[in-house]
């Protein structure tokens, strides 16, 4: 992600939080995100799969969901997807 909006020439524009339980996934991303000085771009050390993860990003115009579907359930990934729709803000007209 940090990569497409480096590139992109709406780049100012951008706010995003990328959440990573990973710390050496973590440090990796707030490196990029230095590197190609975007400084509106959050990396928090969490568990996506927490409501807490949400506080303050939310709601969201754009919520991509990555990388979580293969440490879940079924039952769970059917949760999450009827869940993801009030994480994001209306749609603007």
């Amino acid at each position: 992600m940090i990569g497409v909006v480096a590139g992109h020439p709406r780049r100012g524009d951008v706010r995003a939080r990328l959440v990573e339980l990973d710390e050496r996934n973590v440090a990796a991303a707030r490196q990029a995100g230095r590197a190609a000085g975007l400084d509106n771009v959050e990396v928090l050390h969490a568990d996506a799969g927490t409501t807490d993860a949400c506080v303050g990003a939310v709601p969201a115009r754009i919520v991509v969901a990555c990388g979580i579907f293969v440490n879940i359930t079924a039952s769970d990934i059917r949760t999450t997807v009827t869940a993801l729709p009030s994480l994001c803000a209306p749609p603007m007209h």
